[in-house]
């Protein structure tokens, strides 16, 4: 309210006058509460989780997102579930969860596990509004229409014929649909190493354009980034059933040794099912145990293929395992160093994980 005077015949008196515009209350607008449209968990406890918008990373953490194993009631939700312990982190313009295990092998894998985001605490950017979790089953986006549910389910080994292989590389994912059915020794021998993390932070160490790209031999350890060996068990039955097409992955193995496959694979960049050096009829056929599934793993194959190479046969740095004379064909992220110069978690075409992904399901609530 504002006051003036007004003039008068008889006096001058101090009369109060309404404004002729009123202030208008005041209202807060907020962000649509985020969903999930995505989860990807994979056997040894690594998960994606994927919002339709951006959320407040101080609300992303370890206390807010949790993942748990059954205790020895082998019931969740009970009082001796057993917390996993992990590091969370948000990637894809803050869209994306990524809670990782601070170990390899945080557990057996294939160990069933819950996944909780808290409703209450995890927030869409504008740090206020909860996010709609509810979980609604594979596939589909979380939610009942009202921010603040909590989004949980249970991750569990995929039992299909032909379950899906994450290679996580520096350059992008490679999913790979295993065979089951017509390479079960190989399909268990794939298991070992990736079960046990072997692979993990190993490198592709060959590259011939046109025809495959090769790792599963060697690693980088990320403590003194020194190249190493990864350790092989018992060799492998081969099991050649399916041709070696563009886009296959099969087991690498010695000359003249047809059931000499360890832990060494390559993705055929070409048909290589025919022609003079036919994968198919050399050395009884090289054994196919996958197929990458679509085309943005096609893509990725195609950009490791597509490095240059570069030979560290002679004298490389960080080679005290001395596995410099079979690096005469080796992608190079970075090939200005030279073979003395090399830091290979940087230079070198990293696989940083492999790991069978799982199925998840709603969470039994307790009755």
């Amino acid at each position: 309210m504002t006051s003036r005077f007004v003039p008068s015949s008889k006096s001058n008196r101090r009369e109060t006058i309404k404004p002729v515009v009123e202030h208008m209350e005041q209202r807060l607008l907020f962000a649509a509460a985020p969903r999930v449209t995505s989860i990807v968990p994979d056997n040894r406890g690594e998960v994606m989780i994927t919002f339709d918008s951006a959320l407040d990373p101080t609300t992303v953490k370890s206390t807010n997102v949790q993942i748990h194993t059954a205790g020895a009631d082998d019931v969740f939700g009970t009082a001796d579930d057993v917390k996993i312990d992990g590091i969370v982190r948000l990637k894809t313009g803050n869209r994306r969860i990524w809670w990782r295990p601070r170990v390899a092998v945080p557990f057996a894998a294939d160990t069933t596990y819950s996944v909780k985001v808290s409703g209450k605490n995890v927030k869409a950017a504008d740090g206020v509004t909860k996010i709609d979790g509810e979980f609604n089953g594979p596939g589909v986006a979380s939610g009942n229409g009202t921010g603040g549910g909590d989004l949980l389910f249970l991750a569990k080994r995929d039992k299909s014929a032909s379950p899906t292989a994450r290679f996580s590389t520096v350059e992008g994912n490679i999913d790979v649909s295993l065979d089951t059915v017509n390479t079960p020794a190989t399909y268990a021998n794939f298991l070992h190493y990736a079960d046990n993390g072997l692979w993990d932070y190993s490198f592709m160490h060959r590259s011939v354009s046109n025809f495959v790209v090769q790792g599963g031999g060697f690693n980088v350890n990320i403590n003194t980034n020194n190249m190493g060996t990864i350790p092989t068990v018992s060799p492998v039955v081969n099991e050649f059933h399916t041709s070696n097409t563009r886009g296959t992955i099969a087991m690498a193995k010695l000359g003249g040794d047809p059931n000499s496959a360890t832990d060494q694979w390559f993705f055929n960049e070409g048909d290589n099912s025919g022609g003079g050096a036919s994968l198919d009829t050399q050395n009884g056929g090289f054994t196919v145990f996958g197929n990458v599934k679509n085309a943005s793993g096609l893509a990725v194959m195609d950009q490791i293929a597509a490095l240059p190479t570069q030979d560290l046969s002679t004298s490389p740095a960080h080679d005290p395992s001395g596995i410099a004379p079979v690096l005469s064909e080796t992608p190079m992220l970075n090939t200005v160093a030279s073979p003395a110069q090399l830091d290979p978690i940087t230079d070198l075409m990293v696989v940083r994980r492999i790991a069978i992904l799982d199925k998840y399901v709603a969470f039994p609530m307790p009755t």
